[in-house]
């Protein structure tokens, strides 16, 4: 039986990425960490992805950026809004904004944390775009040590949105 809810859950992700219009590199890519979890152990085996203790803020903000898809991202809001102006990075003003520019190569979000994690990631960077190479390797099991960079980058950069609200919120 598990094995059958296996199958049919990769199904599903591959599925699920045509039915979005997702390009076939796109799908092979969330195919290959379908099965790479499903290789690793299942979900409901209490398999995690980081097995680092974080809370469940962190984690949600943990698989924004894995799956680059929240209002975090400019390209999100302009899905939603039909408004491409949404679409620019709110920190550089320069450039589109989502999860592999501000994990990457945004130069205002720049601070230690992306240096070491662009240190451990550097054989793997090209130029493509989320979930590609850069991300197998970040979730990749047994690498603790990138786990550990990629929580430090993302809770950097939460606070960096969270500063920009402030600053753009009215005081009450």
């Amino acid at each position: 039986m598990k094995n059958y809810q296996q199958v049919i859950w990769l199904q599903d992700v591959i599925r699920r990425n045509s039915f979005f219009g997702y390009g076939s590199e796109t799908s092979s890519t969330c195919a290959n960490l379908a099965t790479l979890i499903l290789q690793k152990g299942s979900l409901m085996n209490k398999w995690c992805l980081f097995s680092h203790s974080t809370t469940k803020k962190v984690d949600s903000f943990l698989l924004d950026y894995i799956h680059n898809n929240s209002l975090l991202f400019g390209h999100s809001r302009a899905a939603i809004t039909s408004n491409q102006e949404e679409n620019i990075c709110p920190f550089c003003c320069a450039a589109e904004d989502n999860a592999y520019h501000q994990l990457i190569e945004c130069k205002e979000l720049q601070d230690e944390s992306h240096q070491l994690l662009l240190s451990e990631l550097q054989d793997t960077k090209d130029n493509s775009r989320m979930p590609g190479a850069l991300m197998m390797k970040i979730i990749a099991p047994k690498n603790s040590y990138i786990h550990q960079l990629f929580i430090k980058r993302v809770k950097f950069l939460i606070s960096q949105h969270h500063f920009l609200e402030s600053k753009l919120l009215p005081a009450q």
